[in-house]
């Protein structure tokens, strides 16, 4: 744990300088939630910009030739990959905990209902697609770094958008998600385990990436 912990403030420390980007969330969150969004758009909108966000430590991990640094350490291999999963993890559970604040505040300001339902099912949907892309893009890095892996990363952004396109035109694939979205709870539940399984999956795929490029 505390090897796994080292890594995860190692990646912090390497971000110091990227912390400034951070405040551009709270401010899109509020002018969206100041529209009258609701928590589930605020927390997938979350989820959105912390996932373009956690691209930067490969970024500069790659700029300044930390991969010797992390290589270097007496830290099992599995371990390092853990940490920068962890990091990602805490780094989305961040932005949600943002967007939740600036939901109620404005709810308040605005004497609109808040309702626990949405922010369960905010957070389900916004952990499901945060943790399936991740899940696609963290092997995609590990393997490939920043530069080479960058433009395959879009892949699973391309598929989201495409997905939503197609149900507005697709009347059968437009009433599926209506009613998965209704019954909250199923929807919930379903969304946390298919995140958590995808996320196991990534990590032991990348874990033998990291092996392989070492």
């Amino acid at each position: 744990m505390r090897a796994i912990l080292r890594i995860v403030k190692l990646d912090f420390y390497t971000l110091k300088e990227q912390f400034s980007t951070y405040w551009i969330l709270p401010v899109v969150i509020l002018i969206f939630s100041a529209m009258s969004s609701s928590i589930v758009v605020l927390s997938i909108t979350a989820a959105w910009f912390i996932l373009i966000v956690n691209t930067n430590i490969f970024a500069i991990q790659e700029k300044n030739g930390l991969e010797r640094l992390y290589a270097s350490l007496p830290i099992r291999q599995s371990h390092i990959v853990l940490g920068r999963y962890v990091f990602t993890i805490i780094n989305f559970l961040l932005s949600y905990l943002i967007a939740l604040v600036a939901g109620i505040v404005t709810s308040i300001a605005y004497s609109r209902e808040f309702l626990m339902a949405d922010t369960i099912k905010g957070f389900c949907l916004a952990f499901l697609l945060f943790s399936v892309i991740s899940a696609m893009q963290l092997p995609i890095y590990i393997k490939a770094g920043y530069t080479k892996g960058k433009m395959l990363s879009l892949i699973p952004f391309v598929a989201v958008i495409g997905l939503l396109f197609i149900s507005s035109f697709v009347d059968g694939f437009s009433s599926i998600i209506n009613s998965a979205l209704v019954h909250t709870g199923f929807t919930s539940v379903a969304s946390l385990v298919i995140g958590v399984v995808a996320t196991i999956i990534s990590y032991y795929v990348s874990v033998q990436c990291y092996k392989k490029k070492r």
